[in-house]
């Protein structure tokens, strides 16, 4: 729940003002500004079908959601950081966009498949749990991606949602049982 916490509201956030980012970076002007929107959010789809489609079941199976969720979060972390380099519209959805749509679909994917297979008590009640802290970050972040970037400048929200993501991976290091399935063996 954490995890996914973290990683929802960290996107979030970024989804909140990247309208307004790319008019105070001068990737895009008033005029174009829907355009640029919907094909960077075309592309960021397209990259989500592709990875939970075609490639995440063939991942999971190879390497463990723990694995491919760890993997996302780094790839997510790239992506953000990303975000402070180009200027440029082509180098936006290239260099950002890949990153920051694989990672979200590695890792988001991973930890619904963890949250809803360890779930003990009601695999109903526990993802009605995550969609509520999903929810809870869907709301929070966007809040305070604004505010971050009215305060302090277009690339504070990217910077920050990056810094949430490294706490989120480094979660996964000092606690490694939370992206490890308990062997029926184990279990109560």
């Amino acid at each position: 729940f954490v995890l996914s916490f973290i990683m929802t509201f960290g996107f979030a956030a970024i989804e909140q003002v990247f309208g307004f980012f790319l008019l105070a970076r001068g990737i895009a002007t008033p005029e174009n500004q829907p355009q640029r929107m919907g094909t960077i959010m075309a592309a960021v789809g397209l990259v989500g079908i592709i990875i939970q489609g075609g490639l995440m079941g063939r991942l999971v199976k190879r390497f463990g959601e723990g694995s491919v969720a760890q993997v996302g979060l780094g790839v997510l972390i790239i992506g953000y950081l990303s975000l402070l380099v180009p200027r440029e519209y082509g180098l936006l959805i290239f260099l950002t966009t890949i990153p920051i749509s694989a990672g979200r679909a590695l890792a988001g994917t991973s930890f619904s498949a963890l949250i809803s297979r360890k779930a003990n008590l009601g695999q109903g009640l526990t993802l009605s749990v995550s969609q509520s802290l999903d929810a809870l970050a869907r709301t929070a972040g966007p809040l305070t991606a604004g505010w971050l970037f009215h305060a302090f400048g277009p690339t504070v929200p990217y910077e920050f949602s990056a810094s949430l993501t490294v706490v989120a991976l480094a979660l996964t290091f000092i606690f490694p049982r939370m992206l490890k399935l308990t062997p029926p063996s184990e279990e109560a």
